[in-house]
């Protein structure tokens, strides 16, 4: 027990170490910009710029101002082709992150750790055209600053170079594990009703957001993000559905405090199931592992010593590993942290022996019954000093060709004509296991 408590402690040691690796936030490993901090004076004047900024109260200015001051601090700002990377700059690029993450859980968007700032728009090899940004697998977001203040200097044509490349980002941050499972979900919710409005969009039956939302889904998405805070009234009144699903997306409406927006107007199904289609790991992954390292040595420790027939053993196994699959099923696979061919391997090999290692060692731990049986030795064979079998005979008198080895201890008493008293123990689930046996000398049975 010590040993299997020890390699139990062991694996939970490199598992959170595992875990705390997936998770932990990639920028700090990056270099950081070198930028001397300004006054959140001086920064609050620049970002009364924007209207975003200036329609929040002021506890969201201060938590807005703070989390731009880490943004300009923990990324590397770069300028190309020439580009001055200013404190205005530095600024206003973290707004646009600040902005459209501003009520998300996640909104330091942990995956990016460089933004590239062109003074205009730029050609990129990679795609053999000019562009005016990008946001890339890579850690990397390039702008053209030019297009990017344009997108600010009139916050209501739906046109936002920076909101659209953060949109892109957040996609990106969900897809690598970094967003939390309500994300995935209002993104699988506008996934669906992309289906519909990216085909309206292409044979021209629905004209409200640009012709450009119709490449893909991604730019579907970051269009909608565009008109989301720039032309709010009017998305909501052309296709509320739709306004909706970025609003749930985004955990943020224009123009209306959170706590009204969380009561009145949360879809019913957002509280129904957690989405785990793109999380780094599942509590299903840490049974894996279990039922991998761990489960082994547990079934053969208990399946040694339960008092059942090879058919019965394997039956009872079949039924807990086939029932907990059931049970497993719709947590597992419809959360979408395992695909269905996943789950059956999964199962197999991590998931099934788990479950199983506990029934029994449940069954095992917690007795619910003890059943003591006499038998009267009939005759002793000493085969050695540490060996003595025992011939015994039941209480009705009946011989049994059963063999017994009693411990050592246990010799002076053992003779013919001694009882040997055996306990056999009942697990919570009704499987039993062979319990303490002594020797009482000198009795009789009747």
């Amino acid at each position: 027990m010590i040993q299997l408590l020890f390699v139990f402690v062991a694996f939970a040691f490199v598992g959170i170490r595992i875990y705390s690796e997936l998770v932990r936030d990639v920028i700090g490993s990056r270099p950081r910009s070198q930028w001397k901090k300004i006054s959140e004076f001086e920064l609050n004047r620049i970002l009364l710029r924007l209207q975003f900024y200036k329609e929040l109260n002021a506890t969201d200015k201060k938590i807005f101002l703070d989390r731009v001051m880490y943004f300009c601090d923990k990324k590397l700002y770069l300028g190309m082709d020439g580009m001055v990377i200013t404190d205005e700059v530095r600024a206003f690029v973290a707004a646009s992150a600040v902005q459209i993450g501003f009520r998300l859980d996640e909104w330091r968007f942990p995956s990016f750790h460089t933004y590239r700032v062109y003074p205009e728009s730029f050609y990129s090899s990679l795609f053999q055209k000019f562009l005016k940004g990008g946001a890339g697998n890579q850690g990397i977001i390039w702008f053209s600053y030019a297009d990017y203040q344009s997108g600010y200097a009139d916050s209501t044509n739906g046109i936002n170079l920076g909101l659209h490349e953060m949109a892109h980002a957040l996609v990106i941050e969900m897809q690598n594990g970094n967003m939390d499972s309500d994300f995935t979900h209002a993104y699988e919710r506008i996934e669906r009703i992309s289906e519909d409005r990216i085909a309206k969009i292409r044979n021209g039956s629905y004209t409200f957001l640009r012709a450009y939302a119709g490449t893909n889904l991604m730019e579907f998405i970051a269009v909608c993000a565009e008109y989301f805070f720039e032309k709010p009234n009017e998305f909501r009144a052309h296709d509320r559905e739709l306004y909706d699903a970025v609003m749930w997306l985004l955990k943020q409406e224009p123009h209306t405090p959170p706590s009204i927006l969380q009561v009145t107007n949360q879809p019913k199904e957002e509280k129904i199931r957690k989405n785990y289609r793109y999380a780094k790991w599942h509590w299903s992954l840490t049974l894996v592992l279990l039922g991998i390292f761990l489960a082994p040595g547990i079934l053969i420790w208990q399946m040694n010593k339960v008092l059942l027939d090879g058919e019965t053993l394997f039956t009872i196994s079949s039924i807990v590993v086939i029932g907990s699959a059931l049970l497993l099923y719709k947590p597992v696979v419809k959360s979408g942290a395992l695909g269905l061919t996943q789950f059956v391997l999964c199962h197999s090999f991590g998931l099934g022996p788990f479950v199983l290692a506990v029934f029994f060692l449940i069954n095992g731990m917690i007795p619910i019954h003890n059943e003591t049986t006499a038998h009267k030795i009939t005759n002793v064979h000493i085969a050695d000093a540490n060996h003595y079998f025992v011939y015994l005979q039941d209480e009705s008198g009946i011989s049994s060709s059963d063999q017994m080895i009693i411990s050592p201890e246990e010799a002076a008493k053992v003779h013919k004509g001694s009882l040997l008293i055996t306990i056999v123990r009942t697990g919570l689930f009704g499987m039993k296991y062979p319990g303490d046996s002594y020797v009482i000398g000198h009795e009789v049975v009747r």
